[in-house]
């Protein structure tokens, strides 16, 4: 069939921007006074949270959950701790800014909803059993918020009533999407654990996504699912180690490896990026931006990113759907670092050679 110049143009020029290489800012998010920070998570509007330090006291009793300022310009909030605890942390954030994380004292680690406002009207969200032993990973647009009590996987109640559901299922949810689709890893044989997609209503319909190669017993874990069903974390390859993963979920352990190195699918989006860290070299950990195809097209962000100054990204722990990543750098003088990488765009003189560039990668492959 004969095709319109115009219209192969215009699809040419739609898909070509994709084979342009992105490149991004570093963003340092600094503390709350003190050396270490670490972002865990980024929603579509961009707030970011995690933990930092105060540099006083001693201890763990310095850090507490933060909210941070994307600018860099350090105004970060500090979400305080539940009366009687001693530090705090901030895992996840919605996009509907509702934060949750833990406070941890001597009582052991309770769920926490946290007052982004920063003036401490926090909320003890409980555990199964009254039990102290908890941890939380994810909140999604729904308020549904993921991880664990007493061992079990759990779904909390975001208002603090206590109405938490057991997933029936020694494990922990990581991730949940906007649909109520969560994920992340239950014990199912001694000494090792399977990447799951939960029943988040608690009547136990629970997925075992596999862990990969058709292997009985080899490990899996599911860090992040996002909104399309998408599903990463990471697989055991025998002895060898841990390889990142984009899982099949319904089950039937279709798993593709996203390397052949080590390494560890850590978030993604709803346009199907993929992070997380992997490795160059023995005993060397950067921060990956994983090819979701499998064709291993992987590339370390240091790479791509300007102005480190220094900074090493070792870990990539959230991508928002504007392609903005958060984790972990570590400093010359082995600090940790939060930090925002943004995607710088490109120049509009640099379009041609970028299609150039496009038609080459595609004869060579």
């Amino acid at each position: 069939m004969k095709r319109h110049g115009l219209s192969v143009l215009f699809a040419f020029l739609l898909v070509t921007p994709l084979c342009a290489e992105v490149r991004y800012n570093f963003v340092d998010l600094g503390t709350l006074g003190g050396k270490t920070s670490v972002a865990y998570s980024i929603n579509n509007s961009g707030q970011i949270v995690g933990i930092a330090d105060l540099d006083s006291g001693a201890g763990n009793a310095k850090y507490r959950a933060t909210l941070f300022d994307q600018t860099g310009n350090k105004n970060n909030t500090n979400l305080g701790i539940l009366p009687g605890y001693s530090y705090s942390q901030g895992t996840a954030i919605n996009d509907r800014g509702q934060v949750v994380g833990l406070t941890i004292g001597s009582v052991g680690a309770d769920v926490t909803l946290f007052d982004s406002t920063g003036q401490g009207s926090n909320t003890n969200l409980g555990g199964l059993n009254n039990s102290h032993d908890n941890s939380v990973n994810c909140i999604n647009n729904n308020g549904k918020i993921g991880g664990l009590s007493d061992h079990r996987a759990t779904i909390f109640d975001i208002t603090g009533n206590g109405n938490n559901i057991n997933l029936g299922l020694e494990g922990c949810v990581i991730s949940i999407n906007n649909h109520d689709q969560a994920v992340g890893f239950g014990a199912y044989y001694p000494g090792r654990v399977n990447a799951v997609l939960f029943d988040v209503s608690g009547n136990g319909r629970n997925i075992n996504l596999g862990a990969a190669w058709n292997v009985i017993g080899w490990e899996s874990v599911a860090y992040a699912i996002n909104s399309n069903g998408q599903t990463v974390g990471y697989v055991t390859k025998g002895t060898s180690g841990r390889r990142p993963v984009l899982f099949d979920i319904s089950g039937g352990q279709n798993n593709i490896v996203l390397s052949d190195s080590e390494g560890y699918a850590l978030g993604n989006n709803n346009l199907g990026q993929i992070v997380g860290c992997g490795s160059n070299s023995p005993g060397d950990i950067s921060a990956f931006l994983f090819d979701g195809t499998g064709q291993g097209n992987n590339i370390d962000l240091n790479i791509l990113t300007d102005n480190l100054n220094g900074m090493h990204l070792r870990y990539a722990y959230g991508i928002n759907d504007n392609g903005w990543i958060v984790g972990q750098a570590t400093a010359p003088d082995n600090t940790f670092h939060a930090f925002l990488l943004t995607p710088v765009p490109e120049p509009a003189t640099l379009l041609s050679l970028s299609l150039g560039l496009c038609l080459i990668r595609r004869f060579r492959r």
